[in-house]
C-alpha cells in the first residue's frame, strides 16, 4: 500500500506512460481551425443564399439519335422529299443554260386542291441557300406563281408563306434576299392578297428593318440588278400600295424610318 503525505493523489497520465507522438498529433489537430463542410444545391433557388452552399447544374436531358434523325428540321423537309422524288419536278442535266427544270406532270393541268398542297412544299425550300434545292424551290414556286388559280388558294397558305420569307429574309446570302423580295413582290400585285399580308407584316418586315433602315449598306457591289436597299424600298412601296388603308401605319409601326411614296 502506498501512501501519499497530505492527501495529494497524483493524476493518472503522471503514472502512465505517455506517447508524445499521439499527444503531438492530438494537439495538432485541436488547433487547427475548423473546416465549414458545403453542400450542393440546385441553381437558381433560395438556398444559394445560404452560408456554406455550393450551386450545381442541373443534369442534362440528352435526346436520343433515332428521335433527333426521325425528326429533321422544318426546312431540311423540302430536301427530304426532293430526294423521296415526292415533288413532281426534276432537274434537267445536261440542258442549254445554266439549269434548267422539267415538271413531271403538266402544272397548267393542275387542280386547285393539288395547287394548294404544292404552295406549302415549296415554300419549305425557300430559305435553303444549297443547289439543287433552292433552285428547285425558287423556280418551282414562281411557276406555281404564274398559273391562273383563285386568291384565295395563297390567302390560305399565307402562314406557311410568310415564315419561309422571314427565314430566307434572315440570311446572310443577298442573292436569296433579292429573290424573296420579288416573290413577296409577286404576291402583293394577285387580286386580295395585298391586304391579305397586313396582319403578317410583324413576321415579315422586321428583316428589311435591319438590313435597309439600319445605317449599313450590304449590297456595296457592282453586280447586275437593283442594289438590295432599292429593292427593299420598292418592295415597301408595293406594300403601301396593295395593302389599303391600314398598310402605312402598320409598315411605320415595324419601319419607323420609313415614308410613304
Amino acid at each position: 500500500q502506498i501512501l501519499f503525505p497530505s492527501g495529494d493523489f497524483p493524476r493518472l497520465s503522471a503514472l502512465v506512460p505517455r506517447d508524445i507522438v499521439k499527444q503531438n498529433i492530438r494537439e495538432s489537430r485541436f488547433m487547427q481551425p475548423r473546416k465549414e463542410t458545403t453542400r450542393d444545391v440546385p441553381p437558381f433557388s433560395t438556398q444559394t443564399l445560404q452560408r456554406n452552399t455550393r450551386a450545381v447544374s442541373l443534369p442534362s436531358i440528352r435526346q436520343s439519335k433515332t428521335a433527333e434523325q426521325k425528326q429533321p428540321d422544318e426546312w431540311g423537309r423540302f430536301r427530304v422529299l426532293y430526294e423521296r422524288n415526292e415533288l413532281p419536278v426534276r432537274i434537267v442535266h445536261g440542258a442549254a443554260g445554266e439549269r434548267a427544270k422539267r415538271w413531271l406532270v403538266d402544272s397548267r393541268s393542275l387542280k386547285p386542291e393539288h395547287i394548294a398542297a404544292l404552295i406549302p412544299l415549296f415554300a419549305c425550300g425557300i430559305p435553303l441557300v444549297d443547289q439543287p434545292y433552292r433552285f428547285i424551290a425558287e423556280r418551282g414556286l414562281n411557276d406555281l406563281l404564274d398559273l391562273d388559280f383563285h386568291p384565295a388558294i395563297l390567302i390560305h397558305c399565307m402562314p406557311q408563306l410568310v415564315r419561309a420569307f422571314r427565314a430566307a429574309l434572315y440570311s446572310f446570302d443577298i442573292d436569296k434576299k433579292k429573290e424573296v423580295l420579288a416573290l413577296v413582290t409577286r404576291i402583293t400585285k394577285r387580286d386580295m392578297c395585298g391586304p391579305a399580308l397586313v396582319p403578317f407584316y410583324r413576321q415579315l418586315l422586321p428583316p428589311l428593318r435591319s438590313t435597309s433602315h439600319g445605317g449599313l449598306r450590304l449590297d456595296v457591289r457592282y453586280a447586275p440588278g437593283r442594289p438590295l436597299d432599292e429593292m427593299i424600298e420598292l418592295t415597301l412601296n408595293e406594300l403601301e400600295r396593295t395593302g389599303g388603308a391600314n398598310a402605312f401605319i402598320n409598315i411605320k409601326y415595324i419601319i419607323p424610318t420609313y415614308n410613304s411614296v
